[in-house]
Order: structure tokens, then C-alpha cells, then sequence
């Protein structure tokens, strides 16, 4: 799966304009402002108070990918970098290494890929054991069980439905729906559909995630070493 991934990433980075590079670079280095909503548009401020921990760690991860195409991208994003004395402009981004702007191109889709799809997986895993519970709970009262695969398939559907339509100060603010979102539809539909149910649907989650990495996995690390 991690193979099949990887190549995927790699061919997206290979078929992306050189321009889309550059702009990514700019848009990594205001990520952390974006998340605390400090950046605006003719529409007005990209996030409205209050934003929890989970909204502004995810807004940090896929802001990139969601100013990607924003309306009049370069004008915009150059505004950004001198409101907050960022230092570069459209000639510095020029002048960045191709290795450069691939892995900025590279950090700007990796989000949305790996949060999308380790929500939905973890999303299916808590539908199993929704349902192994109710089913175990069934035996020990002796209630008659048979083949439900209708109610985990129903569930599923539920669950994902609600998280994707959950909103929040970044996905309803104005600046995003009319700015930003438009322009990522219609320019990369896979990559907005991606980030759409990321910024709808991590940060509602993030609580409980948070909660089962310090309780039921102990504050485990998945990175190198694991000892």
C-alpha cells in the first residue's frame, strides 16, 4: 500500500506546473500563520474565532492544498508574504531549486492523502467495533443475532456523511468558499475532494484521536527509533 502511495505522490509531483511548485513553497511558509488566522481576502478573515487545537493543526496541514488555487492566486499569496514580512517574492520563488519546490509540492499533497484516508480507514475500524460490541452485547443477553452486514454498511455511510458535512470556522468562513474552494474544484477535483473531508472532518475527530493515542496507546511513537 505505502509503494502504491509513494508512486502516486510521485507521479502527481512529476505532472504539476512548475508555477503550482513555486506557489506551494510560498504557501508552506504560511501555514502556521493560517492557522491562527492571521491571513485574509476581499472576503474577509480565512478563519473566525473561536478554532480549537484540532481545527488549527488541521487548517496547518491543508491550508497549503486549499489556497492552491485560489482566486487570483499570485496577487494574493505575494500579499500575504509582505503583511507578514515573510522576506521573498515572486523572483525568490523563481529562483528556488527544482528539488526545492518538488518537495514543497510534495508536502503540499501528502496532507490531504494521509489524513483523508487514515480518517476514513479509522472511521470503518470504529464501525467494526461498533458492531462486534452490539453483537457480543446480543449474545450475552441471549438475543437472537444473525447477518447485520446492512447495519455496518449503513453505519458507515452515516458516519462519513456527517464528518464531511461538519462545519467550522475555516470551511464556513467566506474568505474559503468564495476564494479559496472554487478554484480547487475546478483546477484539481482530486486533490479538493481530499482536502474538502479533511478540513470537514479531522478536526471533529481530533479529541478522541488525541484522547486514544495518550490512553489506549500509551503516547506510543511510530517514527524511527521506536525505542
Amino acid at each position: 500500500m505505502w509503494h502504491v502511495q509513494r508512486g502516486v505522490i510521485d507521479y502527481w509531483v512529476e505532472q504539476a506546473p512548475a508555477q503550482d511548485k513555486q506557489i506551494a513553497l510560498a504557501l508552506g511558509m504560511l501555514a502556521p500563520t493560517a492557522s491562527l488566522g492571521q491571513l485574509h481576502t476581499g472576503h474577509g478573515p480565512l478563519m473566525g474565532p473561536p478554532a480549537s487545537e484540532g481545527l488549527r493543526l488541521t487548517v496547518a496541514s491543508l491550508f497549503p492544498a486549499s489556497a492552491l488555487h485560489a482566486a487570483q492566486r499570485d496577487d494574493l499569496v505575494l500579499d500575504w508574504t509582505r503583511q507578514m514580512g515573510a522576506g521573498f517574492g515572486a523572483q525568490d520563488l523563481a529562483r528556488a531549486s527544482p528539488e526545492m519546490v518538488d518537495n514543497a509540492y510534495r508536502n503540499l499533497i501528502v496532507p490531504p492523502l494521509a489524513l483523508g484516508l487514515s480518517l476514513l480507514f479509522a472511521l470503518l475500524n470504529l464501525v467494526q467495533l461498533a458492531y462486534a460490541l452490539l453483537r457480543s452485547a446480543a449474545l450475552l443477553l441471549r438475543l437472537q443475532w444473525g447477518r447485520h452486514g446492512w447495519f455496518q454498511s449503513a453505519l458507515a455511510l452515516a458516519l462519513v456523511g456527517f464528518s464531511a458535512t461538519l462545519g467550522n470556522g475555516y470551511v464556513d468562513s467566506e474568505a474559503f468558499r468564495l476564494d479559496l474552494r472554487p478554484g480547487l474544484w475546478r483546477n484539481d477535483p482530486l486533490l479538493a475532494l481530499l482536502t474538502d473531508w479533511g478540513l470537514h472532518a479531522v478536526p471533529p475527530w481530533f479529541a478522541l484521536a488525541e484522547w486514544a493515542h495518550k490512553s489506549v496507546l500509551l503516547n506510543a511513537s511510530f517514527k524511527l527509533p521506536w525505542v
